[in-house]
C-alpha cells in the first residue's frame, strides 16, 4: 500500500518576509507549551481542547514549531478543526523538528531570539500550557516586556491540574516583596474552555490600547537612531 504523501506548508517564509496577506490582520494567539506531553493525560486533553476552541472562534495559532509533545498536539488539533496555524522555528532546529501535515505557514528565523520576536509580532495574546523551562522562559519574557510598557497583550496561564501553582505562588511573592510590579497583569484559568473568554475580556478592558502587531525591535532601534543627537553625545564626552 502506497504511503500518503505529507502535505507541505502552504507558505514557507523567512522572518524578514511579510506574513500571508489573507491572515496578516487576523488576531492570533501564541501558545507556549512543552515539546513533551508530560505525565498527565489532562495536559493533552487541554491542548486538544484549546486548539479546537481557537479554530472555532476564528483565532489563528502561533507556536514554536514541530510535531512533538503538546506543541504537536495543539497544532494538529487546530488544523483538524479548520484553524490557521503558523509555525515559527529557528533554522538550527529545522532538521530535528518536522512540521505537522497541512500546516499553513512555516516561518524560519535566524536564531532563537528572532523566533521569540517573530512570535510576538504575529500574536495578539499569549497562553502558557504546561511545559518546561523553555515554556517558562517565553512566557516570563512576555511579562517582562509588559512591565516595561512594550505591549498590553493578554497573558494567560492555563493551569491544568494545578501545574503552574508553584510558579504563580512565586509571582505573588515577587509582588509582595516589591520585585514585580502590579502593572504586570496575568490571567489564570484551569480549563481550556475558559482561555478565549479570558483573552476577550482583557481585549475588551484594554480596548483603549492597540492590540495589533507591535513595532519590531529593529524598527524601535531605527527610530532611536533617527532621534539620536550626536552633538549631545559630543558635549557629554567633552565634559
Amino acid at each position: 500500500m502506497a504511503k500518503k504523501a505529507r502535505s507541505r506548508p502552504q507558505a514557507v517564509l523567512f522572518a524578514r518576509q511579510s506574513p500571508e496577506q489573507a491572515w496578516a490582520t487576523r488576531r492570533s494567539v501564541c501558545v507556549f507549551c512543552g515539546s513533551n506531553e508530560g505525565d498527565d493525560p489532562q495536559f493533552v486533553r487541554a491542548a486538544e481542547g484549546l486548539g479546537a476552541a481557537l479554530a472555532r472562534e476564528g483565532l489563528g495559532l502561533v507556536y514554536g514549531g514541530g510535531s512533538f509533545g503538546l506543541m504537536g498536539v495543539i497544532a494538529r488539533a487546530t488544523i483538524k478543526a479548520g484553524g490557521h496555524v503558523v509555525e515559527i522555528i529557528p533554522a538550527s532546529l529545522c532538521s530535528r523538528e518536522k512540521p505537522p501535515a497541512d500546516l499553513h505557514e512555516l516561518v524560519i528565523t535566524t536564531s532563537m531570539h528572532a523566533r521569540k520576536q517573530t512570535m510576538f509580532d504575529r500574536s495578539s495574546a499569549f497562553v502558557a500550557l504546561p511545559g518546561g523551562v523553555g515554556t517558562l522562559d517565553e512566557t516570563v519574557e512576555q511579562m517582562t516586556w509588559m512591565s516595561i510598557g512594550h505591549h498590553r497583550k493578554p497573558i494567560i496561564f492555563l493551569n491544568v491540574a494545578g501545574y503552574w501553582d508553584p510558579i504563580l505562588t512565586m509571582f505573588d511573592r515577587m509582588q509582595a516583596r516589591n520585585f514585580l510590579g502590579w502593572d504586570v497583569e496575568i490571567g489564570v484559568v484551569r480549563r481550556a474552555a475558559e482561555v478565549i473568554p479570558a483573552i476577550e475580556k482583557y481585549w475588551d478592558e484594554e480596548s483603549r490600547y492597540l492590540v495589533t502587531t507591535a513595532p519590531a525591535m529593529s524598527e524601535m532601534i531605527e527610530d532611536a537612531i533617527d532621534e539620536w543627537d550626536p552633538t549631545l553625545f559630543a558635549s557629554i564626552n567633552s565634559a
